[in-house]
């Protein structure tokens, strides 16, 4: 997205205005002395982007001569001037703002916008809409909650206690929102995941929960519907049993309709009908009796066939010595009969053998046969078990009183079981789900292969700047860039070796390290174009490491190697921007500096624009914002 910030401005309680100016695909720099307000710009710049957190803006001075903080921003090609009422009036004066869409500066502030309709207009112009979701919980923030436009902010800024910090690179992480929030946000940010196929994703994620209940509803239901038909086969016996249905019925379903006949009409049923064999019961035991016929006689067939083959077998076993004698012919005494009598012994020998080499398929289809019967025997003997068996001859059938108490005992368990008798199938509605996500799949690139793609493009331009800073880094000059994606920190690998260092020793190449992961990573947004992420970066103070407890002392100058160190380090965020305009993209950084000006002005470093020196009584607040 393009940003970038025109005026930080002050509204101070005498009335007058402090306004800094600041410049577009510039490294604008403040430079001056220690305690002259240089470090509050961030606090300044984050408060009227409606920082709700601890507000860093020092109250002696600053906080007590301004009454309004301001800043007049360029977004997405349009100029708004943000302005926040002070922090110290009152309770609730800091929930007090002042809004200009065409980047008006009025003389003094008045509120005229809620800080919730603001917050509307920046989300619309951060790209956040109500799709733009958290992917996954945490303890602070919850999974589904839209995401703040204000995290992203935590892309733009290293803070003076982040900027050599060997440990974490990223500012707030001490706060467990944002620190949560860092990990949540940082695959959009880097477009590993676009909202397109975030919300595909969500689609997909919804369907597949759905399936797996509908596929849990069908276990169920099948679970049901098994102990349904038992439950079921049992009361239609007893039923039967005391004649309150009729007895030819052979259908679950015809059952249990008359079954539920009962409840409605439970008196017809206690009149006493005659068991009787039926016409359709004596037709199943026809059947049986035919089935089991014909399973027996070609069991007997199976039987007598096998006794055939073993007979074969004996009478080749016997032959076999023919075999001997054919082969010790010579040792025997040839004439024309012996030739004869083995002749026709050798004919019987083969002729066996060839009917027991051959593999008759009349076993195979006789089994298969006899499969086939014992199935239908099965469906006829199912039906016939709703059918009643004979009673105990000491039974009394027709006793009233057994009638009557079956007849309740039915009746519950039709009452029990009459609502589940309309069995649900849900496999046509999991095929429909499956089809859903199989067509919403199409075209979707896996996750895990543009975040290990992007990942290596980032280590790659983060190596671009770690070579253009090598003269600074000593004797890790020619190591590699290596992303740490769960500590979002940046590593170094020795060359040609798996080896990574975890400390790098000190405070000047943490800095380098800082600097070239956070070049890295807006290089990637403006190549990627990602809607999220301003094109912004506040530094401050770069030379920290190069001064004693990081502040220069009175009349303090930065010499030798410390001196080339942070020359390099401005040569190389010079190096960024030439890359970027060429480009034809946009950016702005904002740096915070003790070092004087020709430390840049020196190299001819053409993207460094001096903003203000704080030095000689220039202040941030200068005497005259304060009588």
């Amino acid at each position: 997205m393009n940003f970038n910030i025109r005026n930080i401005l002050l509204w101070c309680e005498n009335g007058t205005l402090r306004n800094l100016s600041f410049k577009e695909n510039k490294i604008n720099v403040i430079t001056g002395d220690s305690g002259t307000g240089k470090t509050a710009i961030w606090s300044i710049i984050d408060y009227c982007l409606l920082n709700s957190d601890k507000i860093n803006i020092p109250e002696k001075t600053i906080g007590e001569s301004v009454s309004w903080y301001g800043i007049r921003i360029e977004i997405n090609g349009k100029i708004y001037t943000i302005g926040r009422n002070s922090f110290l009036d009152s309770k609730d004066a800091s929930k007090l703002f002042y809004f200009s869409g065409e980047g008006d500066i009025p003389n003094k502030p008045e509120s005229n916008i809620r800080s919730k309709d603001l917050r509307r207009i920046l989300e619309s112009e951060f790209s956040i809409d109500n799709n733009v979701k958290v992917p996954y919980g945490g303890k602070v923030i919850k999974k589904g909650s839209k995401v703040s436009f204000r995290y992203f902010l935590l892309f733009n800024a290293q803070t003076q206690n982040i900027i050599i910090n060997d440990e974490v690179y990223f500012p707030k992480q001490s706060v467990p929102k944002y620190s949560e929030a860092l990990d949540r946000i940082f695959d959009m940010a880097l477009t590993i995941d676009n909202i397109e196929e975030t919300l595909v994703r969500e689609k997909i994620s919804e369907l597949k929960k759905n399936k797996r209940r509908l596929e849990r509803k069908q276990d169920s239901m099948e679970v049901e519907l098994d102990l349904f038909n038992e439950e079921l086969t049992e009361m239609v016996r007893k039923a039967k049993e005391y004649s309150l249905i009729d007895e030819d019925i052979s259908d679950y379903e015809k059952a249990f309709d008359e079954l539920k006949e009962i409840l409605e009409k439970p008196i017809r049923h206690l009149e006493y009908k005659e068991n009787h064999e039926t016409n359709e019961y004596d037709n199943l035991i026809r059947q049986q009796l035919g089935l089991k016929r014909k399973i027996k006689n070609l069991r007997s067939f199976n039987k007598e066939y096998a006794e055939y083959k073993s007979l074969l077998n004996k009478s080749y076993d016997s032959l076999k010595p023919i075999e001997f004698v054919k082969n010790n012919k010579s040792e025997l005494i040839s004439d024309e009969i012996t030739n004869r009598f083995m002749g026709q012994f050798e004919k019987q020998l083969r002729i066996i053998k060839e009917k027991l080499s051959k593999k008759s398929p009349i076993s195979i289809k006789v089994n298969q046969e006899i499969n086939e019967y014992i199935e239908q025997l099965k469906e006829i003997e199912r039906k016939l078990s709703l059918f009643n068996t004979p009673l105990d001859p000491s039974q009394e059938l027709n006793n009233n009183f057994d009638r009557l108490i079956t007849l309740g005992e039915i009746k519950a368990k039709v009452n029990l079981f009459k609502d589940r008798s309309a069995v649900v199938d849900y496999s046509n509605e999991i095929d429909s789900i499956e089809e859903d996500i199989e067509a919403l799949s199409i075209g979707l690139t896996s996750h895990e292969d543009r975040k290990s793609s992007i990942l290596t493009w980032l280590e790659e331009l983060i190596q671009e700047y770690l070579d253009e800073s090598k003269d600074a880094l000593g004797n890790y000059a020619d190591y590699r860039a290596v992303f740490n994606y769960s500590d979002k920190t940046l590593k170094l690998r020795e060359p040609k070796t798996p080896n990574i260092i975890d400390t790098v020793g000190s405070s000047s190449n943490d800095l380098f390290l800082h600097i070239c992961l956070f070049l890295g990573l807006h290089d990637l947004f403006l190549q990627a174009k990602s809607p999220f992420v301003p094109n912004f970066l506040f530094l401050d103070q770069p030379s920290r490491p190069y001064y004693e407890d990081g502040k220069p002392k009175e009349g303090q100058v930065i010499k030798g190697t410390d001196r080339e160190k942070i020359s390099i380090a401005f040569r190389v965020l010079n190096y960024f921007m030439r890359k970027v305009l060429n480009r034809r993209d946009s950016f702005q950084m904002i740096i915070v500096e003790h070092i004087p000006p020709e430390i840049w002005e020196e190299q001819g470093l053409e993207s460094v624009h001096l903003v203000e020196e704080f030095r000689n009584g220039n202040y941030l607040i200068n005497e005259e914002n304060m009588e």
